[in-house]
């Protein structure tokens, strides 16, 4: 981790895919902070797990995102990380040959979080502004409103590029299975707004 291999293994990856007539999309696990029970090793520059912990997603009971076998999760509900993210996908946009940009975990992960501080203070903030404001819809609107500040640097950057999206199969559950997530109620990922914003090109439902 932070370690110099001696090549550029995205750009390697580009020119064997347009050497074989084949698209390089970049894919970006979006709100995913790490993987694993252990923590990330000191490296320079210092991996945001360490240095940014006020980033983690927080339950209801304001515990942070304990380390697991999967991911924990970034807030989406904090301006600061979707800085980052922009960062990271506009530098990579600015100085690679790339056809797109593919956005997956654009989401929250799970309908337990996040009541971390930032969202706490600035979901009061908002519902003093509009009292029948929920916080699903606010939190909805988080994912939301990163993916467009992302869609618009990015094709400010290059306009050719296409900016997908990896979404919960099922949105609503409107044949009423029960017993099922819903990308809409329990992720906070409102991926046919997207579609209807404007603010990606594509969406990939999950549907394996």
């Amino acid at each position: 981790l932070g370690g110099n291999p001696g090549w550029d293994p995205l750009q390697v990856a580009i020119e064997e895919a347009h050497r074989n007539g084949l698209e390089l999309h970049v894919w970006i696990n979006t709100f995913t902070m790490w993987s694993g029970t252990t923590p990330p090793q000191e490296s320079t520059p210092r991996h945001i797990y360490l240095s940014h912990p006020e980033w983690l997603v927080v339950d209801s009971n304001g515990n942070p995102m304990a380390l697991n076998s999967s991911y924990v999760f970034a807030t989406p509900g904090n301006p600061a990380v979707w800085d980052h993210i922009i960062n990271v996908v506009s530098d990579i946009s600015l100085r690679y040959n790339i056809d797109g940009i593919h956005f997956d975990y654009i989401r929250y992960p799970g309908p337990n979080y996040s009541y971390d501080t930032i969202s706490n203070t600035r979901y009061q903030e908002a519902k003093s502004k509009d009292s029948s404001l929920t916080r699903a819809d606010w939190q909805r609107a988080q994912v939301t409103e990163f993916l467009s500040r992302a869609y618009e640097n990015i094709i400010s950057i290059k306009p050719m590029l296409k900016i997908t999206a990896a979404v919960w199969g099922i949105y609503k559950d409107k044949w009423n299975w029960g017993n099922t997530s819903q990308g809409f109620y329990d992720y906070y990922q409102d991926s046919h707004n997207w579609m209807k914003l404007g603010i990606v090109d594509a969406i990939s439902p999950m549907i394996y």
